[in-house]
C-alpha cells in the first residue's frame, strides 16, 4: 500500500536547511538517493548525493536564471532544468522540470530540492504550487508516485504535500496567502517513490511554485499553469547569468558525494 511521506510538510524547514547549502543563494538543485522512506534521507542511508547552483545570490526585477543539470550514477539518473523569474519585483516563479530514473528496479527515493532567493517589493502575495507529470510503463505497473511541496521563506504560507500517482498527474494547491519581505525565497521540494518492479523505471515531473504577474500570460500548451518556462521567456526580461562555460560546468557531472561517503564508512569500519 502505498503511504504519504511522513511529515514532509512539517518539516519543508528542516529538509530545505539540510538539502540545501547554507552559503548558496544562486538558483540550486540537490539530489539525494536514500534506501529509505524517510525525509530528509537520514546520512546512515544515503546512496549517493549531489547539489548544482548557478546564477546571482539575488535575482532581481525583470530577470531569469537557467539551471540545466543532470546527476548520474550506476543506480540513478536525474536530469532537467530548472528557471527561476522575477517580475516586476513583486511576482516570483520557481519552475522546475526533470526526470527522475530508477536504473536498477530496486525500491528507491530520490529526495530534491530546488531555491532561488528574489528581490521583490514588501507586501501581500499569493502563491500556488504544482505537481504535474507522468511516468512510462514500468513505473506505472508497479505503483511508484511522487510527492512535492513548496515553501516562501520558510513556511509562513503553509502550501500542502502534492502526490501524484502513476500513470499522468495534474494536482495543484493554493492560493495560499501572506505577507513578502525585501528577499524571498522559494524552495520547491520533490520525492520520487520508486517501488520494486522493472529496470528503467522513470518519473517525469514538472513542479514549482508562483505569485504570478496578471499581466503575463504566455501561451506555450505544455505550461498549463503560466510559469515562465524556458520555451517562454517573458519579452524584455535578461538573462541574469548567461555564461555557457560557466552553466556548462554546474550543469554536469556525477552525484559523487554519496560514493565518497561510502567508502570512508567503509575504511572507518
Amino acid at each position: 500500500m502505498k503511504k504519504p511521506v511522513r511529515s514532509l510538510w512539517g518539516l519543508l524547514v528542516v529538509a530545505a536547511a539540510f538539502m540545501l547549502p547554507s552559503v548558496a543563494h544562486a538558483t540550486t538543485v540537490t539530489a539525494v538517493l536514500c534506501s529509505v522512506n524517510v525525509y530528509p534521507c537520514p546520512a546512515a542511508f544515503i546512496l549517493d548525493a549531489g547539489t548544482r547552483s548557478y546564477g546571482p545570490a539575488l535575482l532581481g526585477a525583470n530577470q531569469y536564471v537557467i539551471l540545466p543539470f543532470n546527476f548520474n550514477d550506476a543506480i540513478s539518473n536525474f536530469s532537467g532544468t530548472i528557471m527561476a523569474t522575477d517580475s516586476r519585483g513583486q511576482f516570483t516563479y520557481l519552475w522546475g522540470g526533470g526526470i527522475g530514473t530508477d536504473k536498477t528496479g530496486a525500491a528507491m527515493w530520490l529526495d530534491v530540492a530546488i531555491s532561488q532567493t528574489f528581490l521583490t517589493i514588501p507586501g501581500p502575495a499569493a502563491y500556488s504550487e504544482f505537481n504535474r507529470g507522468g511516468c512510462n510503463a514500468s513505473a506505472t505497473l508497479d505503483g511508484s508516485f511522487v510527492q512535492t511541496t513548496a515553501a516562501v521563506n520558510g513556511n509562513p504560507f503553509a502550501l500542502p504535500v502534492l502526490t501524484g500517482n502513476c500513470g499522468a498527474f495534474n494536482v495543484k494547491g493554493g492560493p495560499s496567502f501572506g505577507v513578502i519581505g525585501a528577499a524571498t525565497n522559494l524552495t520547491d521540494l520533490a520525492q520520487f517513490d520508486f517501488l520494486p518492479g522493472l529496470p528503467n523505471e522513470q518519473i517525469n515531473l514538472p513542479f514549482g511554485e508562483d505569485d504570478p504577474d496578471p499581466n503575463l500570460n504566455f501561451t506555450d500548451p505544455n505550461d498549463p499553469e503560466n510559469v515562465p518556462t524556458p520555451n517562454d521567456i517573458p519579452a524584455g526580461f535578461t538573462n541574469a547569468a548567461p555564461e555557457p562555460a560557466s552553466l556548462f560546468l554546474v550543469g554536469s557531472g556525477l552525484f559523487g558525494v554519496g560514493v565518497l561517503r561510502r567508502h570512508q564508512r567503509k575504511r572507518a569500519e
